[in-house]
């Protein structure tokens, strides 16, 4: 038996490649995906920094200018503010604020090298990491020692969560390291999280088709932060609401004021139901 090949459809299969890998990063991307060249640019700029072995403000300074790279720790078009004083004692590398239902939830960020080791030979939490942990930890009991001083700055502020990121993800590369950091993020849980440095890359990875657009253009300064309070951050210290669109819908919302409040009616139509109290008697 004779089979008829489509000539068109030979020709098509025979020039079709095979797909292939594209290397953005530290990441394999298959060719189908069609990336944005300028985050992929900037994830390899990144990843060269990175290997350059640069100081902590370099690091800082990249990471204020590529805002796509906190997606996933960040909600988007949520400002990120940098180099925030707390008083003269302290600076915080990154600073923002989650609205949840709770209320204002925010986040304190600590940038540590990339050549600083987590653990040491021994397996041991470095000297380095120790100092990272502790200085989060410094920030976040000034904030409960002044914290009528840390509410005028950050308003709603109430026990923030702390970012250490240090190090590389090569380092995690055994189980043992790894586990290790499991186990410390999971003690440290409720206040605190450490990071590699890397998680920056795998973050703008996940926005690797996107525009830069969609994202603020950089972060802001400590002055952006004081400027911008009263618009952004008002809803924090209102105990009703959550948002700022509530608040700016409850200020254009109808209703009747106490001194022009009416007498409640109950129509006629309804049928009206006498509801039997019940007395329970307990036993001396």
């Amino acid at each position: 038996m004779t089979v008829r090949i489509n000539q068109s459809k030979a020709k098509k299969a025979r020039a079709r490649k095979p797909e292939t890998p594209t290397q953005v990063g530290i990441d394999m991307v298959p060719s189908r995906v069609r990336p944005n060249p300028t985050i992929a640019a900037a994830i390899t700029r990144y990843i060269r920094l990175l290997d350059s072995g640069p100081s902590e403000e370099q690091v800082r300074r990249f990471l204020a200018t590529h805002m796509y790279f906190w997606n996933g720790l960040v909600r988007v078009h949520t400002p990120v503010y940098t180099k925030v004083k707390l008083a003269a004692e302290f600076e915080v590398d990154f600073v923002w604020c989650d609205p949840s239902s709770s209320g204002a939830e925010w986040h304190l960020v600590e940038i540590e090298r990339p050549t600083a080791k987590l653990f040491t030979n021994a397996g041991e939490p470095s000297h380095r990491l120790t100092h990272a942990m502790t200085q989060v930890r410094d920030w976040q009991n000034w904030i409960v020692r002044h914290s009528q001083d840390a509410d005028e700055l950050m308003p709603g502020i109430y026990q923030p969560m702390g970012h250490v990121f240090m190090g590389r993800r090569s380092e995690l590369a055994n189980p043992a390291p790894k586990d290790r950091l499991r186990a410390i993020n999971a003690q440290q849980r409720a206040h605190l999280h450490i990071h590699t440095l890397d998680a920056f890359a795998s973050m703008a990875m996940s926005v690797l088709t996107w525009r830069p657009s969609a994202f603020l253009p950089r972060a802001f300064n400590e002055r952006d932060l004081r400027r911008r309070l009263r618009e952004d951050f008002g809803w924090a210290r209102s105990k009703v609401g959550r948002s700022r669109e509530f608040l700016r819908d409850r200020k254009w919302r109808d209703y009747i004021g106490e001194g022009e409040s009416e007498p409640l009616t109950i129509p006629a139509y309804v049928v009206r139901t006498r509801i039997r109290q019940r007395r329970i008697l307990t036993e001396p």
